[in-house]
């Protein structure tokens, strides 16, 4: 296409003009398999289904599964890891006509997603030229989640044919719904080809369905010599958001804010990988958003290298490590009969950290009563694995921030063991009570200071909340235009808030932990 070659298991990328290769399945494992569905989510994240079963990074995937790609490079070199990101079969997408043909992640957290035939997933009954939408609690090698119907295909003359089956889509940001067909389609003011993507203006969406077609193709494969080939996936990202910061030393630390992310009629796709630390006392993280969203307020942070660092005025919220051999710097502590406390053993910085000595499922934490209903709350905050033992796929919580009378949990960190490998993510609450989460991040079994930035929602549809993570002073996900304004910080839980299973055993450490409500930490 345009003169570049390329195979069904790759990604190819157009600018208005000029075709290159984004995606090389061949380079990461993918070879003969199609590359039936992908949803590009920042510049080095992407969600993909396949049309057969394959084993990627020793995870068995099916034709039901949406797996999570974290590149660390893209085009025609390509490298990254794979994790699984919606396991089909948790949430009844289990039979052959329920392997998944497209998939689309929304802004709010939604996952779309068509199939090959008809599915029956809880509550939803469809046919292959539906979408389904599905609103995940949990994602993840377990995953949990409510389906609803988003698009009824049969309602907008897309069911006159099995040609018509919705093989590919994705949804602009005013809403529209960009498709592709499985062959030969034709609906009120507009027909095309399997190759060509037209456009559904909706009125209405879930049972019953309305929209006005565009009497244009919004792409004719036929002008690129398509003819002959189905697209089977695409995506509308615009200028694809930058992932991860610059580091470049200096001698204080200055998180600027730049937005990348531009919708445009045409879609441009840029990926600039952009994590490149020079060694130096002092990074500097450059915020950039990984979804559409308004951006957090600059900051100008002053690092100390002690465990509670000074800061002007109100801007310190709390700040303890443990230097005092006691947890009595909380405002509660559960500590499990003893399995949570100070020790010399764990310390990280200074001379004392704190231990969680975990041989069963009982909870452990200590609280910080402090915020007073934040709208923006920072907490950094060192963590130790410490050769945890704990079976791949389980998962606990090792900060959780709740606000509200109601004590609903907004904010969580999330420590999880993948096959022997330890990571991290971070999620935050929206008002619809969905979770959405940054990647999973693998760290080593040593200590790594976390820090998190979490912001509300200004106002009713406002949409402008956010939250920024990172791991040793790295930029690793931000989640932008979060719909969260209900929420106030007012409570924060450290150590083990909450383990999934039993069978997990050992000791972690926790230290230095310091909150703000405006400047940036770091290590």
């Amino acid at each position: 296409m345009g003169g570049v070659s390329f195979a069904d298991e790759d990604i190819m990328k157009f600018d208005g003009a000029i075709w290159s290769l984004f995606f090389d399945g061949s380079d990461v494992g993918v070879r003969s398999v199609d590359l039936f569905a992908f949803s590009i989510v920042d510049s080095d994240t992407l969600l993909m289904s396949f049309g057969s079963a394959l084993t990627l990074n020793g995870i068995s995937v099916t034709p039901q599964d949406v797996v999570q790609f974290d590149a660390t490079s893209l085009g025609s070199v390509t490298a990254g890891t794979f994790s699984m990101y919606l396991n089909g079969i948790d949430v009844g997408l289990d039979v052959t006509a329920e392997s998944i043909d497209s998939v689309s992640l929304l802004s709010d957290g939604r996952v779309l997603i068509s199939t090959t035939g008809n599915p029956s997933v809880p509550d939803v009954t469809g046919a292959d030229e539906d979408v389904l939408a599905f609103t995940p609690t949990d994602l993840g090698d377990v995953t949990s989640g409510s389906w609803a119907m988003y698009f009824d295909g049969s309602d907008v003359d897309l069911a006159d044919s099995s040609n018509e089956d919705v093989d590919a889509l994705d949804v602009g940001p005013n809403g529209a719904i960009y498709l592709s067909t499985l062959g030969d389609f034709s609906v009120a003011g507009v027909s095309g080809f399997d190759e060509d993507v037209f456009v559904c203006t909706p009125t209405s969406l879930g049972s019953a369905t309305a929209c006005n077609y565009s009497p244009t193709l919004y792409f004719d494969g036929s002008a690129w010599g398509q003819d002959s080939n189905d697209i089977d996936a695409f995506n509308l990202s615009g200028t694809i958001p930058t992932a991860t910061p610059t580091n470049t030393a200096t001698p204080t630390n200055t998180p600027t804010n730049t937005a990348t992310s531009t919708d445009t009629g045409t879609p441009t796709f840029t990926f600039t990988p952009t994590d490149t630390p020079t060694p130096g006392p002092s990074p500097t993280p450059t915020d950039t958003p990984t979804a559409s969203g308004t951006l957090p307020p600059t900051n100008t942070p002053t690092n100390t290298a002690t465990a509670t660092a000074t800061s002007v005025g109100t801007d310190l919220i709390f700040a303890d490590g443990f230097e005092s051999g006691n947890l009595s710097a909380w405002s509660s502590a559960s500590t499990g009969g003893g399995d949570l406390s100070v020790s010399t053993l764990a310390v990280l910085v200074g001379s004392n950290g704190m231990q969680a000595i975990i041989n069963d499922t009982t909870t452990m934490y200590v609280q910080d009563n402090s915020p007073n209903a934040e709208p923006r709350y920072r907490a950094r905050f060192y963590f130790d694995p410490n050769s945890l033992v704990t079976a791949s796929g389980d998962y606990q919580y090792i900060l959780m921030g709740s606000a509200n009378s109601t004590n609903t949990t907004v904010l969580r960190v999330e420590f999880k063991n993948i096959s022997g490998v330890y990571q991290l993510r971070a999620r935050i609450l929206n008002d619809s009570a969905v979770w959405q989460s940054t990647p999973y991040v693998s760290i080593t079994d040593a200590p790594h200071a976390i820090e998190v930035d979490w912001a509300a929602a200004s106002a009713v549809d406002a949409n402008d909340g956010y939250l920024t993570f990172w791991i040793d002073g790295v930029q690793q996900g931000s989640l932008m235009g979060i719909d969260n304004d209900l929420y106030r910080m007012e409570r924060v839980r450290l150590g083990l808030t909450y383990i999934s299973a039993t069978g997990t055993s050992g000791t972690y450490f926790f230290d230095a932990f310091e909150s703000r409500r405006q400047t940036y930490t770091g290590p």
